[in-house]
């Protein structure tokens, strides 16, 4: 199937949706978001989300980005190449969800974003920016600008499951505040984790490593459970030493499958 069409902000904006025929009234939306270069199309095939949506009766969406100077899909979350780009992203993916929530009947207050990179980077822009839309989000080898770090300020703050290679080259673990690498300056990993957990107010934290199941891969997992806040939101971090920029499951490392944990995590923010 070709992707459909939501005009935007005078765009014309793709997205590929998977709705199972036999999904539950009001089901949950998964909002997938490729990274720089990617396609809504390379999320739906290489990551398992449409096996996934039909075993657990959720719908799944794929947007595309729109094309940057370069030629490239991208999210406009304020990098170097893009700061003169007037792209609304965060306009067009709440545009997205409510128009998704109406035309297939899904639950607006079980409407989840994750996504991989410039993706990550978007869902977390998403739960700043228009928490009152996303219950929960996801990203993965993302980060945060200092633009949205420094004016991050969610109306509803919202749970969080991240996962993040300490030896990512692309989306580095401690940051680049200097904008060594070009694409602006971002904060390291620690700190975009203790800035959501302040905003989470979660006051404890139980840390704990993984069994390395797939000791082949180079790496290993530690898992930090951020909760103890009356509101019961947490924040789970993922933290995969060794690991670079990749999807945990699907390549890197193998000892976890980050599509089935983040599905886990947003299925338990409505359903506790």
């Amino acid at each position: 199937n070709g992707p459909a069409v939501l005009e935007h902000d005078g765009l014309q904006r793709s997205y590929h949706i998977h709705a199972p025929h036999d999904r539950p009234g009001q089901a949950p939306l998964v909002v997938v978001l490729h990274g720089y270069g990617g396609s809504g199309d390379s999320m739906r095939t290489r990551y398992g989300w449409v096996e996934l949506a039909n075993r657990e009766g959720f719908a799944v969406c794929f947007p595309d980005g729109t094309i940057d100077g370069r030629g490239r899909p991208f999210w406009n979350v304020g990098y170097d190449q893009h700061l003169d780009s007037q792209v609304d992203d965060t306009g067009f993916l709440v545009a997205l969800v409510d128009h998704l929530q109406e035309r297939h009947g899904l639950d607006p207050e079980r409407t989840f974003a994750t996504g991989l990179s410039n993706g990550g980077d978007m869902s977390i822009q998403l739960s700043a920016r228009a928490s009152e839309h996303f219950a929960a989000i996801g990203p993965v080898v993302g980060t945060m600008m200092e633009s949205l770090y420094r004016d991050c300020d969610p109306s509803i703050p919202r749970p969080m499951i991240a996962f993040n290679g300490t030896d990512d080259r692309i989306t580095r673990f401690d940051g680049d505040i200097e904008n060594a690498d070009g694409w602006g300056p971002y904060r390291s990993m620690p700190e975009v984790v203790t800035l959501w957990s302040e905003i989470l107010g979660t006051t404890e934290i139980e840390t704990i490593r993984l069994p390395d199941r797939a000791p082949y891969d180079g790496s290993v997992v530690e898992f930090a459970r951020h909760h103890g806040a009356d509101h019961g939101r947490e924040l789970h971090f993922y933290k995969v030493i060794g690991g670079g920029h990749d999807w945990p499951g699907a390549h890197g490392n193998m000892d976890i499958k980050a599509t089935e944990l983040i599905w886990a995590f947003f299925a338990s923010v409505c359903d506790p």
